[in-house]
C-alpha cells in the first residue's frame, strides 16, 4: 500500500485535478488492453439485458497477470462492454460521509441495510450520475441514481428519500469526503445473465493524502442471486482466489482517515498490499 502526503497539492472542489494521476500507463494498462483484443464486443440490446441494478455481489483480488489470464480463459461466453467505443473506462468518484462517518460506520459494523452516497463521472461518455447504493438484509445491492451536472453535485431528491427511508442520517450532513479514481473493464455474460467488472490503477484522496494500489485489480461478479456454477463463478475459482469483503470507498476511508477504526479491513488491505507495486 502507497499512502503519502504531499504539503504542497490543492485539495480544491474539481474532481478532474485530484489524487494521485491514473492514465493510459497507468500499472497493467497495456497487458489487460491486448487480453480483450480477441474478446467480441456487446451489442446493446445485450448490454441493456444485464443491466442487474439489483444483484448479489462477490469480490476477488487480482494481479494484473490473473486478470489476463481471467479474462482470455472468459472469450467465448462474455462479451466485452464499449463506453465511447473504447475497452477501458474511466471513473472519477467523489463519495459523501457525514462529518463522524456514518455511511462509513455502517460498513465498518457489519451493519444492514447499509449505504453510500457517491457522484461518479464516466470520463469517455461525459456523463455524471449522483447513485446510491443500498445494501440489504439478505446481502443483495440495489441502486437508486439520477443524472448530475457535475462531480461537485450534491444529493439528489430521488436519493434522498432513499437514505431517509432505509437510515436514520440527514441528507443535508452529507459533505464530500474522498475522492476515488481507477480504470474499468465491463464483461457480460452471453448466455449467463451475469456481469463481471475489473477495476485497477486504484488511487485515493482526501486532501493532500493519498493511497494507491497499482498492481491490484479488483473484481467483481455480479448476478440476480448467487451461482455457484455460472461461467463466470467458475473462471474465478479456477484461479484458486478466495472472495473478498471489500469497498473501495471503505478502503480509502481506512487508509486515510485517522478517526476511521480500521480493524475490519485489515485483512482485505493486506491482500491489497501485495498488490502495492507494479
Amino acid at each position: 500500500m502507497d499512502v503519502v502526503s504531499d504539503s504542497g497539492s490543492e485539495s480544491g472542489a474539481d474532481s478532474d485535478k485530484r489524487g494521485p494521476a491514473v492514465g493510459p500507463r497507468a500499472p497493467g494498462f497495456a497487458t489487460i488492453l491486448a487480453a480483450l483484443q480477441d474478446m467480441e464486443p456487446a451489442d446493446m440490446e445485450l448490454v441493456l439485458s444485464r443491466a442487474l441494478l439489483k444483484r448479489v455481489d462477490t469480490k476477488f483480488v487480482l494481479s494484473v497477470d490473473q486478470a489476463a489470464g481471467l479474462l482470455a480463459s472468459l472469450n467465448d461466453d462474455f462479451s466485452v462492454v464499449l463506453s465511447a467505443g473504447q475497452r477501458i473506462a474511466h471513473y472519477l468518484t467523489r463519495y459523501h460521509d457525514t462529518e463522524d462517518l456514518a455511511l462509513y460506520n455502517m460498513h465498518r459494523r457489519g451493519v444492514r441495510p447499509r449505504l453510500k452516497f457517491r457522484v461518479r463521472r464516466y470520463v469517455e461518455r461525459d456523463l455524471v450520475y449522483c447513485e446510491l447504493k443500498r445494501k440489504d438484509v439478505y446481502g443483495r445491492t440495489s441502486k437508486v441514481r439520477s443524472v448530475c451536472d457535475d462531480t461537485n453535485a450534491r444529493i439528489g431528491d430521488d436519493e434522498a428519500e432513499a437514505l431517509r427511508k432505509f437510515s436514520a442520517v440527514d441528507p443535508e450532513n452529507l459533505a464530500p469526503d474522498v475522492d476515488i479514481d481507477f480504470w474499468r473493464v465491463t464483461l457480460v455474460g452471453r448466455e449467463s445473465n451475469e456481469r463481471i467488472t475489473l477495476d485497477f490503477g486504484y488511487a485515493a484522496a482526501i486532501g493532500d493524502r493519498s493511497v494507491s494500489f497499482p498492481g491490484a485489480v479488483i473484481a467483481e461478479l455480479k448476478q440476480p442471486r448467487f451461482q455457484p456454477r455460472s461461467p463466470g463463478m467458475l473462471a474465478f475459482r479456477a484461479l484458486h482466489v478466495r472472495p473478498q469483503r471489500l469497498s473501495k470507498y471503505c478502503v480509502a476511508i481506512a487508509s486515510l482517515r485517522e478517526d476511521a477504526r480500521p480493524n475490519r479491513f485489515k485483512p482485505v488491505l493486506r491482500t491489497l498490499s501485495r498488490y502495492a507495486h507494479d
